[in-house]
């Protein structure tokens, strides 16, 4: 039998008494390790069973997003088609011996296509005629195809390598002419810049007449013996009869008077014609000298 100490007196008490025989006191008794290990074990599981409760009800209320609507609806269509090609998939074997024996090589590869689409090149001899075929057509594209028409060249050898896995030659042929294209288009690109720059710059350097009017005065001043006394009037008023014409590239032929005093200081109207050029950004030049010319 065993013993423990009364928490109260210290008399040594059978753990199966509920009090001390000498005080009264209750006598604690100790929890055995199983219990203790089942109790434990009791509360894990709890835990473990209301975490499941838990999961499932978000899952429930979390359902996985339904695939988009295009995306179910093209594949809806693609399977209602396979399906009805493969339900006359004999019929459609018949047509491509027909027209493959007729050398109608449009409506052979037409139907080929449709094998391929649906997966179906396995189909009696149909990926030896697919191959055939479009060998065929292939090698007469290239005897059609001209050097430099990099696009078509190189699909033309991706269709042959993707025929011929197996042939090195044809995927890095293909590879040549999609980079020789790629030059190409970056060629073309560089040049339409390019035109579209020298189309601004020329559109900037023309329709500038009532400005190389105004500086045509700055060159003519120069020639004058009084240039402080000088006066143009407007630039409508001598510009009615085209006394402003643009040459194109920037280049202008100007005929403008002056009243301006001579030496003797009376004031006299002289007719002047120049040629100027404009760059396209804020430098005029003169190409001609002002020369006198009569009214």
């Amino acid at each position: 039998m065993a013993l423990t100490k009364c928490q109260e007196c210290g008399t040594e008490v059978s753990t199966k008494a509920d009090r001390c025989p000498k005080c009264g006191a209750p006598v604690k008794k100790k929890t055995s390790g199983c219990a203790m290990v089942f109790a434990v074990a009791a509360v894990l599981g709890l835990v473990v069973y209301i975490g499941s409760l838990t999961s499932s009800s978000q899952s429930s209320a979390t359902p996985n997003p339904p695939p988009t609507q295009g995306s179910s609806d093209r594949d809806r269509i693609y399977e209602q088609a396979k399906a009805k090609f493969n339900s006359s998939i004999a019929g459609e074997y018949r047509k491509l011996i027909e027209f493959q024996k007729a050398g109608d090589t449009a409506n052979t590869i037409r139907i080929l296509n449709r094998f391929k689409m649906f997966h179906q090149l396995g189909y009696q001899d149909v990926a030896a005629i697919n191959q055939r075929v479009r060998t065929q057509d292939y090698v007469s594209r290239l005897q059609r195809t001209k050097p430099n028409d990099y696009r078509a060249l190189s699909e033309t050898f991706l269709g042959l390598h993707e025929l011929y896995p197996d042939n090195k030659d044809y995927a890095a042929r293909s590879a040549e002419y999609a980079s020789a294209l790629k030059r190409q288009e970056d060629e073309k690109q560089e040049s339409e810049r390019k035109a579209t720059e020298e189309r601004e710059a020329r559109a900037s350097r023309e329709g500038k007449d009532e400005e190389a009017w105004i500086m045509a005065q700055e060159f003519v001043k120069k020639r004058l013996k009084s240039p402080s006394t000088a006066s143009f009037g407007s630039y409508f008023e001598q510009n009615h009869r085209g006394n402003v014409t643009d040459l194109g590239n920037g280049m202008y032929a100007v005929r403008i008077w002056v009243d301006s005093q001579n030496s003797f200081g009376a004031m006299l109207r002289t007719h002047f014609v120049l040629k100027l050029n404009y760059d396209g950004g804020s430098t005029w030049t003169m190409i001609e000298e002002p020369s006198v010319v009569p009214e």
